[in-house]
């Protein structure tokens, strides 16, 4: 029996939503940013609960409904749901698991596996209604340019948002950011993902990440074309996130020059596939 005082306020809340005690509740992924659990049950079972905010999560239930996938288990979301704070508490039980590795441990085994499984993944988001997903501005222009068509994509495909388990991508999960994009944005964000939270003093390990994605790219069924659209797509919209945001547009010019070799590095790891 866990003590009461020992329980986090998420866990809690999750039992009161549920009606019932869980036996461990850990959060799924590195970081304290995530919002995503594995709560066990004194019976064993295991159930993935997540914290999110209403909107998204009425949203993604109804953009998920027509699609039939084990890599989706977010998709059902039709287990209690409770309140905390100003976040809906969702669940469904759930019994795969799975390991979350880092871009830069990547093998090119792993990397392989990354790319059939998203290709499963993909296949089975196709399934939701187009008119219903946003499109970033400049996406269909960037798709015009490297003969893709634009797709329902996950929008925010790092390795804290999906499982390996036994060498295979296993599942896939936090589909509130979904649009209609390109699927190399989906497949290039977890490099990006990575490189925005490395230290710039880390460099070995920055260099890794790039050496990764240079290997990705070679191993993807995507031509660089579309990479490279990937990569204009997320230097446009950061760089329009950016200028919104800042409170002087001298900031928002000083940041961009500073984010702009990093871009550029992007592309040359593209290129040097």
């Amino acid at each position: 029996m866990v003590s009461e005082s020992i329980k986090s306020p998420e866990w809690l809340a999750a039992e009161m939503a549920f009606g019932c005690e869980f036996a461990s509740f850990t959060r799924i992924a590195a970081g304290k940013s995530s919002r995503n659990y594995c709560a066990v049950a004194h019976d064993g079972s295991r159930y993935f609960v997540k914290f999110a905010t209403p909107n998204h999560v009425g949203r993604v239930i109804g953009l998920l409904r027509s699609v039939v996938s084990p890599l989706v288990p977010s998709l059902a979301f039709n287990g209690a749901t409770g309140k905390f704070g100003k976040d809906a508490i969702c669940a469904i039980k759930w019994s795969e698991g799975g390991d979350n590795i880092p871009p830069h441990l990547l093998t090119p085994q792993l990397m392989k596996a990354i790319n059939d499984g998203y290709r499963e993944f993909s296949r089975a988001l196709s399934a939701v209604d187009k008119l219903s997903l946003p499109v970033r501005e400049g996406a269909e222009d960037a798709a015009r340019e490297c003969g893709l068509e634009l797709r329902p994509i996950h929008g925010d495909f790092h390795y804290m948002n999906y499982f390996m388990r036994d060498g295979n991508l296993s599942a896939c999960y936090d589909l509130e950011c979904m649009r209609l994009g390109l699927p190399t944005e989906d497949l290039l964000r977890i490099f990006i993902h990575a490189i925005e939270r490395t230290r710039f003093w880390h460099f070995m390990l920055i260099r890794r990440i790039f050496r990764n994605l240079t290997e990705m790219v070679r191993l993807s069924d995507y031509p660089k074309d579309a990479w490279l659209a990937a990569v204009k797509i997320y230097e446009n919209h950061k760089t329009k996130r950016r200028a919104e945001k800042s409170s002087h547009p001298l900031f928002a010019k000083v940041e961009n020059w500073l984010r702009a070799p990093y871009y550029r590095r992007l592309r040359r790891a593209v290129e040097e596939a």
